[in-house]
């Protein structure tokens, strides 16, 4: 998604953080944002905004721009030259 500067504009970002970010801040909210899901499921079935038939979801992986931080690197406290938008 960090690809994708429509996405990102749509949901007010200047940039997507990077799927290792999300999946971080998701494991902290999963169960949350489940029950959030499926209660937004039942309200669009209900009216009629959509059936209960089909449902999708993406679980694409997209390539990340940028270096690639290795985790030996990571571990010995080495951050590569031109590494962006990195969580401390």
């Amino acid at each position: 998604m960090q690809n994708t500067p429509l996405v990102a504009a749509a949901c007010g970002l200047d940039c997507i953080p990077s799927r290792r970010t999300l999946d971080r801040r998701l494991e902290d909210i999963g169960a949350q944002a489940e029950a959030q899901i499926r209660t937004f499921g039942l309200v669009l079935t209900l009216e009629a905004v959509t059936d209960a038939t089909v449902a999708a979801s993406d679980g694409s992986a997209f390539a990340t721009s940028g270096p690639v931080w290795h985790k030996k690197d990571k571990q010995a406290g080495q951050i590569p030259a031109g590494l962006h938008g990195l969580d401390t």
